[in-house]
């Protein structure tokens, strides 16, 4: 049923300042682009991420928002607006320039420190191709031993010495170039979902 109004009918836009609902650490993971905001009360903002292979680190900014608008502004002059939903506590979505929806999920807890120390791949198949032990040291500096977290599973690693940061729920492992043939590392980003007793 729809009711006809005419231009004086006396509704107000209301509008709503979601500046608070937007504090805290945001991860998104999506084919080609894997990033973290950490967002602050003061509307500053640090990203960490890799799109389309490409990894940056704590880059600072700033964040307005202004109804269902969303405008960042980042060091060195990559600055966008975009339009956003957003579930309070929960997720908010983005849309590209090339017009497709970035989901960010809201991190209660960073798992920065809970990943230390070393862990075994449990999840191996049968041809042991997805074995993996990894070492993470606070310092940023893990090891790794086992077949590589790559689309070609044939490359493995003895004790390899890499590093990684942890921002939220999102790993970031390096693989050094020349453990795999390339002029430029590669990044490998992961989503970690952690055992509250810390078994896996």
């Amino acid at each position: 049923l729809f009711t006809a109004c005419d231009k004086d009918c006396g509704h107000d836009f209301i509008e709503h300042d979601y500046s608070a609902d937007l504090v805290g650490t945001w991860t998104c993971l999506q084919e080609g682009l894997a990033e973290a905001l950490v967002i602050k009360a003061d509307g500053s903002v640090v990203s960490t991420g890799v799109l389309d292979g490409e990894y940056w680190d704590g880059i600072k900014g700033s964040i307005k928002t202004v109804n269902n608008k969303m405008t960042f502004t980042y060091e060195g002059g990559d600055n966008y607006e975009t339009r956003f939903d957003i579930i309070p506590g929960v997720a908010f979505s983005i849309f590209n320039e090339e017009g497709e929806r970035l989901t960010y999920n809201y991190c209660a807890n960073d798992l920065a420190d809970e990943i230390v120390g070393m862990w075994v791949c449990n999840d191996a198949s049968s041809d042991a191709q997805d074995m993996m032990i990894q070492t993470f040291d606070k310092n940023g500096k893990c090891t790794l031993t086992g077949y590589l977290p790559l689309e070609d599973d044939s490359e493995q690693a003895k004790n390899e010495a890499t590093d990684y940061k942890v921002v939220g729920d999102l790993l970031f492992i390096t693989i050094p170039a020349e453990k795999i043939g390339k002029e430029e590392p590669i990044y490998v980003v992961d989503k970690l979902t952690y055992a509250p007793d810390g078994t896996a």
